[in-house]
């Protein structure tokens, strides 16, 4: 009876070690993650967290670390696969982001870009936004997976104010994620308020750190003691929904107006425009608003475009993107015009655009200058879509004349099918 315990005591301490021993982390970041300022790679903090886990052989089977890392990267390169970036960022690299770390099975995501994104002049908001998608990303990705964020690292730049945002950042980061936070700003930084590299760990080019920084960066992780901090319960949050996008005309300039429910904090609206429905521009950014409930937005489009215009949104959410309904507006121009015309077998079909409400009187005139078809019609001001009947007609060409009250009129001309 006592072999038997023994027995059963010694297979429950070696399955233990197994199951502490078969764990994976994949790290995700730029060249401090890649080991750059580091004599080898063994004495860059990844490499250092590799040999740690390697003291546990036991059993003969390591924790593994996949380092996906690459020089120069900020957040938007390691972004979920189908993330669209705003203009002037860059896409993402499928074979170095947050969907390539997920797609290996990880117990664990460490993200760490530490500088590039402010000194590309990217913002604080758009940086910390960044940070949130990934860590949802991974940590509502099914397998309890854990995700933590390192901060930022003090970076001699030029401009004082963007040294002052690296330093921001560290406290919004440890602000926002908490103990899934990991401190990579205190050991290097200078205490001078001036927030540079402190000359002892500074590799030399005022932007990475030699071997002491790096063993200083791997103390901090090893010290978060990060397999044995709690899974972050996934947070299931409903899709933004859009109501009222309309837009207006106004003194010259275009109001645009939308509504927001639900949505996580994290999501944003991209307002774009396009003068012919298909290249469309975008003109700003607007980013959820207080809670994650209703919320009113507006912007005011000071220099429309003169005749018919095109507005959406493109809304970017954590996990996905999509496109609100395009809205029109008619600015100025020919105060009444026809946009679009094509006919089936049975009828016309046209989009008639003007800058005020008005009755108009439509005829169909044939080609030997004959009226053959007539009808009345209000018009409101923008686009109105107008459908007239044409069944009746022979096959052969005729025109549409389209004249308002105060005397001026458009002819277009159109083709009857059979």
């Amino acid at each position: 009876m006592k072999k038997a315990f023994v027995f059963t005591f010694l297979i429950i301490q070696y399955c233990s070690l197994v199951s502490l021993a078969q764990k994976s982390i994949v790290v995700l970041g730029s060249s401090t993650a890649y080991g750059t300022g580091a004599t080898t790679y063994d004495s860059a903090w990844v490499g250092r967290l590799q040999l740690e886990f390697r003291k546990n052989t036991a059993d003969g089977v390591d924790t593994t670390i996949t380092n996906l890392a690459m020089g120069a990267y900020v957040t938007y390169q390691v972004m979920p696969t189908g993330f669209v970036p705003p203009a002037n960022r860059p896409a993402t690299d499928e074979a170095r982001n947050v969907t390539k770390a997920l797609s290996l099975s990880p117990d664990i995501v460490i993200i760490n870009l530490p500088s590039n994104d402010i000194a590309y002049g990217y913002s604080k908001a758009e940086v910390m936004n960044n940070f949130r998608t990934l860590f949802q990303t991974v940590t509502t990705a099914p397998g309890n997976i854990k995700c933590f964020i390192t901060t930022t690292q003090p970076r001699n730049l030029q401009d004082a104010t963007m040294r002052r945002y690296q330093r921001d950042l560290a406290d919004s980061i440890e602000a926002a994620f908490g103990k899934y936070a990991i401190n990579f700003w205190d050991d290097l930084s200078t205490t001078d308020g001036n927030y540079n590299i402190r000359p002892e760990v500074d590799y030399g080019d005022g932007i990475h750190v030699n071997n002491l920084g790096h063993r200083l960066l791997f103390e901090r992780v090893k010290a978060k003691d990060i397999f044995n901090i709690d899974v972050v319960p996934p947070v299931v949050i409903p899709p933004v929904v859009i109501s009222d996008f309309n837009v207006q005309l106004q003194n010259g300039e275009a109001l645009i107006k939308w509504h927001s429910e639900q949505g996580s904090l994290d999501t944003y609206f991209d307002l774009q425009r396009s003068s012919n429905d298909t290249n469309f521009i975008t003109l700003c950014r607007k980013s959820k608003q207080g809670t994650s409930q209703s919320a009113d937005y507006s912007w005011t489009d000071l220099n429309p475009l003169i005749g018919k215009s095109y507005y959406r949104l493109l809304i970017t959410e954590p996990d996905k993107t999509s496109y609100s309904k395009v809205v029109t507006l008619v600015n100025g121009g020919k105060a009444l015009d026809v946009d679009k015309i094509y006919t089936t077998a049975s009828s016309l079909n046209a989009e008639v655009l003007s800058n005020k409400s008005e009755a108009l009187e439509l005829s169909i005139i044939g080609m030997s200058g004959a009226i053959v078809g007539k009808q009345s019609m209000m018009l409101a001001p923008g686009v109105t879509s107008i459908t007239v009947p044409i069944s009746a007609l022979s096959t052969g060409r005729y025109f549409l004349r389209i004249a308002a009250a105060d005397g001026s009129y458009i002819v277009k001309q159109f083709v009857k099918l059979q």
